[in-house]
């Protein structure tokens, strides 16, 4: 599966994998689940996390959240984890 397409036509697309961090942070996870649900390190969910916090503008894992639903990047309803 490619990038998730940027919300806003000035930012970098979201990679498969921060998707499903974004996905994992939306289901209400700490970087802790997400790290053994992805059989990735905290570290690594760490900096995840931080990418997407860039692309999308956001102050924060909440903001981030509201961000990609607002912009049409998560949508209601959106297929269970595909990993």
């Amino acid at each position: 599966k490619p990038a998730v397409p940027p919300a806003n036509p000035g930012q970098q697309p979201l990679s498969r994998r921060e998707y499903q961090v974004l996905q994992l942070i939306a289901d209400g996870l700490e970087n802790q689940a997400i790290a053994k649900i992805l059989y990735v390190s905290v570290e690594t969910v760490r900096t995840h996390v931080k990418s997407i916090l860039r692309k999308l503008s956001a102050r924060d894992r909440t903001h981030a959240v509201a961000v990609a639903f607002r912009s049409g990047v998560l949508t209601v309803g959106q297929e269970e984890h595909p990993y």
